[in-house]
């Protein structure tokens, strides 16, 4: 008798161990498999020792294995995701080093700007028209805003004249696709009471006509004089940037756009980016490049580039040292294939820099200094030199390796 009781306890016991040992074994099993697995995929990996590829797996976010249909199909379990690509080609996210993402409002909110890429308006009459139709649902008095246009597809720059067909009871401001030149209409110009008298900024210029009156073209920090006497635009509430800024990064994720450079945060938008990331919505990673009013408060907090985490890390600082190519304000060599309508010949040669080379020199070296990235914009090839040889003297001054000092769009 008591030799059966002891075989039925190990034969208890047996039973347990195998049914542990199958548990632990299926959990561990479960450990190793991967959230999402696609297979039958056309894979650029963009890793010499293996260029491509058939399927890869997935598990928290993270890259786990990448090979042949079958070695990746073993990763499988019961919760895993699997998609069949069918031959469809894949590859890693897309790095965009400079953009300036915003929030995005459609079109017909009180928001909204009316697009006006080439893609939208090809004709001038086409732009007039889009224009006039957002005016027709603003109240009067209040700005109609537009953004991107290019002058190379409608074949010049609109002018006051232009904007006024779409309306001459709202104030109009629309900006080039260069960021760098804007265009308003009579109105605007008005109610800021620019005229043929008014000069032109420091760093900044006004289109004229053939008697000197401003034709609405504003170039560079004369485009924000004529904020002046008019009315403030629409402010959005927090959830609408929130919401607007969400928008516009499905957009870059549509598009295969995973990673960003902010070429001139600031702290309003990082904290909107932030909390975006709290809510666990879809977001890329974003290289911060702070303005460089930020750089005195980052040096008492002693915080330097790379500080943050994979989502919203701090990089660079951002400034302006000249101006556009597209836009035809930044400083050149060699004058531009243009009028100059100050003087009827061909002496043009760009807007010079408001900073001097001492003082572009300071800013680099307490930039490097402080142990960030310098991110410069600069498109002439004068206001390069300038940079360059600022840069220059700082690494001289004070030698660091991996700098990875920048020159935007040069």
């Amino acid at each position: 008798m008591e030799k059966l009781v002891m075989k039925k306890t190990c034969l208890t016991q047996a039973i347990v161990f195998s049914l542990m040992f199958a548990f632990f074994s299926q959990a561990l099993a479960e450990d190793f498999c991967a959230d999402l697995v696609v297979v039958s995929a056309n894979v650029i990996t963009v890793d010499d020792g293996n260029p491509q590829a058939e399927a890869f797996a997935v598990k928290n976010g993270k890259f786990i294995a990448v090979g042949t249909n079958s070695q990746i199909k073993q990763l499988i379990g019961k919760d895993t995701t699997l998609i069949e690509a069918q031959g469809k080609t894949i590859t890693p996210g897309f790095i965009d080093a400079h953009l300036h993402p915003g929030p995005v409002y459609p079109v017909n909110s009180r928001l909204g700007k009316v697009d006006l890429r080439p893609a939208s308006v090809k004709t001038m009459d086409e732009l007039i028209n889009a224009l006039r139709e957002k005016a027709k649902k603003t109240p009067q008095g209040q700005w109609v805003f537009g953004s991107r246009y290019q002058d190379t597809k409608l074949g010049r720059h609109p002018t006051r004249w232009d904007l006024d067909k779409a309306s001459t009871k709202h104030p109009i401001s629309i900006s080039h696709s260069s960021g760098h030149v804007r265009v308003v209409n009579s109105l605007a110009l008005n109610n800021a009471k620019i005229n043929k008298h008014t000069p032109d900024p420091p760093g900044g210029g006004f289109d004229r006509d053939e008697n000197g009156v401003p034709n609405g073209i504003c170039r560079e920090g004369a485009g924000g004089l004529t904020r002046r006497g008019n009315p403030s635009p629409p402010s959005a509430t927090r959830e609408e940037k929130l919401k607007g800024y969400q928008l516009c990064f499905k957009n870059y994720l549509s598009k295969g756009i995973t990673s960003i450079g902010d070429a001139g945060t600031n702290g309003s938008d990082m904290s909107f980016y932030q909390e975006l990331n709290k809510r666990g919505t879809p977001v890329v990673r974003i290289y911060n490049m702070l303005g460089i009013g930020y750089l005195p408060r980052l040096k008492d907090l002693h915080l330097d580039k790379g500080f943050g985490n994979e989502w919203l890390k701090l990089g660079a600082i951002k400034f302006f040292h000249g101006n556009s190519l597209s836009g035809r304000t930044c400083w050149l060599y060699e004058p531009y294939d243009m009028i100059n309508t100050k003087t009827g010949k061909k002496d043009y040669y760009g807007i010079p820099p408001g900073r001097s080379q001492t003082e572009l020199d300071k800013l680099i070296r307490d930039i490097h200094k402080a142990g960030f990235q310098v991110a410069c914009h600069a498109n002439g090839d004068r206001e390069i030199d300038m940079v360059l040889d600022a840069i220059e003297k700082a690494l001289q001054e004070i030698p660091r390796n991996d700098h990875r000092h920048r020159i935007e769009h040069c």
